[in-house]
């Protein structure tokens, strides 16, 4: 009879760092939530880029608890055709400014990463 043998899955670290933990929230009512929300070019830390970054303050209808802005890729790469799809936000809308194609919000060219933050 042949023994089952059990498997262990231990991530590279280096190439896969761990997720952020979960913990509870010890008083609520007391409690800040921020959500936080990037969009990038894709999965890859190494080749892909942020081209949105938007946060907000949950439970909140004040305005100012709100923050969005988008930032340009470097020169030499642009937004995959599929993650304009996915998210509205083109290379175009980045480099040129105008309508955003999904809000119709007007904005002008998202600046570097660099200069942004």
């Amino acid at each position: 009879e042949k023994k089952k043998r059990a498997s262990v899955f231990l991530p590279d670290t280096e190439k896969n760092p761990p997720l952020p933990q979960i913990v509870p929230i010890r008083d609520p009512a007391s409690s800040v939530i921020l959500i936080l929300d990037v969009e990038t070019t894709g999965f890859s830390p190494a080749h892909c880029h942020i081209v949105q970054i938007a946060a907000k303050i949950y439970g909140s209808d004040d305005p100012r608890d709100a923050f969005c802005s988008y930032v340009r890729p470097p020169d030499g790469h642009r937004v995959p055709r599929h993650i304009e799809r996915l998210t509205g936000i083109t290379d175009a809308f980045l480099r040129r400014g105008g309508a955003h194609p999904a809000s119709g919000d007007r904005h002008g060219p998202a600046p570097p990463f660099g200069e942004a933050y």
